[in-house]
């Protein structure tokens, strides 16, 4: 058995894992705070709201115009997903884990027909076998909530050491350690490196790149 054990089934969070989009969605943001009258954010703020519980996002960015936010958020997402970019190394790993015939699946805070969207337009529906986005289970990430729906979704008979959670932020990997769950952390945005320890991390690699490196060698 290799470095990742029997693994029958690989978890992602979407946001800054498969996707590069911290600064598309600080871009979707400011256009939304403007469209409101509302004062941009500064540079580098976005960075505490990121991965974060959309309840927590929208209260803390528009408070009581959170409703007429998220629509308007939905409509520029439309409007400009041609700018959102793929996470250099995810097209390779999606192809990878279909090709072993490993299930897929997305675990991520952001609203489920957003999400939906975004799939479409990198055409990688036929990847995932379960979507669970925000308000789709009790509470979301950090919460062990959605990551136990879609396992549940994808196959009731999986067993725990047999699947990981790939993602970014501490709502992943606190996520993940809630449902006793292997993490791999993707620590593109240079966090601090406690939190592996913190979180108790399975592997932690600098890129998404480097992880479709070493599962293509360890699988």
């Amino acid at each position: 058995m290799g470095k990742y054990g029997e693994l029958k089934a690989v978890f992602f969070d979407w946001d800054g894992t498969l996707v590069k989009s911290y600064e598309f969605l600080e871009k979707a943001h400011n256009a939304v705070l403007s469209d409101l009258g509302m004062p941009a954010l500064e540079k580098d703020a976005y960075r505490q709201y990121f991965g974060k519980p959309r309840e927590f996002l929208y209260k803390e960015l528009y408070g009581d115009l959170s409703d007429k936010a998220q629509i308007l958020f939905t409509s520029w997402v439309a409007n400009n997903v041609k700018e959102l970019q793929k996470a250099k190394g995810a097209s390779d790993l999606l192809a990878l884990l279909k090709t072993k015939n490993i299930p897929m699946a997305v675990v991520t805070n952001k609203r489920p027909d957003v999400v939906a969207l975004e799939i479409k337009h990198f055409g990688w529906e036929h990847y995932f076998t379960v979507v669970v986005g925000a308000g789709e289970a009790e509470r979301d990430k950090p919460a062990a909530d959605p990551l136990l729906l879609a396992i549940t979704k994808m196959d009731k008979s999986l067993h725990k050491d047999e699947v990981v959670l790939v993602g970014d932020t501490e709502s992943d990997l606190g996520c993940a350690k809630n449902a006793a769950i292997r993490s791999i952390f993707i620590n593109d945005m240079n966090k601090a490196t406690s939190l592996a320890d913190d979180f108790g991390v399975f592997h932690m690699f600098d890129n998404l790149y480097d992880f479709y490196s070493d599962l293509a060698e360890n699988l």
